[in-house]
């Protein structure tokens, strides 16, 4: 199917561009809602939202969702980490340039850090809110 066509193009991608697929495991793992990255931190305050005024059958959805993508979330965390089968071809994955892998480094940092101490950003997020209309 084109769906496991598109997870192949991971395939390996551990083996041949660790840095990479390093901040995208975190991007991943973020997505998927996994403590110490910053999407667990977005889950868990739009679940207390939530809770806070009574939306039952959207936080069922919430979980629902949240566990299918992690399914297909891990799917490419797993592709990822599969070793190629020898004919690693580098004219498909062309070198990352050193300003791109300065910028994926920092966000793959901003992920774990935003998840491990949100309170700047969310202090950011409070003032915002006053400002912009709160």
């Amino acid at each position: 199917t084109q769906d496991a066509e598109a997870v192949s193009v991971y395939e390996g991608l551990f083996w041949r561009r660790p840095i990479l697929a390093a901040v995208m495991t975190a991007a991943v793992l973020s997505l998927a809602g996994i403590p110490l990255t910053v999407g667990f931190i977005a889950k868990f305050y739009l679940f207390a939202a939530g809770v806070e005024v009574g939306l039952w059958l959207l936080l069922c959805a919430l979980i629902i969702g949240s566990a299918i993508g992690v399914y297909y979330y891990l799917r490419i965390v797993f592709s990822m980490t599969k070793i190629p089968n020898g004919d690693s071809d580098t004219d498909r994955h062309p070198a990352v340039s050193w300003e791109g892998l300065t910028t994926i480094s920092v966000l793959g940092v901003a992920i774990v850090a935003f998840g491990t101490y949100p309170t700047p950003l969310i202090e950011i997020v409070r003032e915002a809110i006053q400002v912009f209309g709160g």
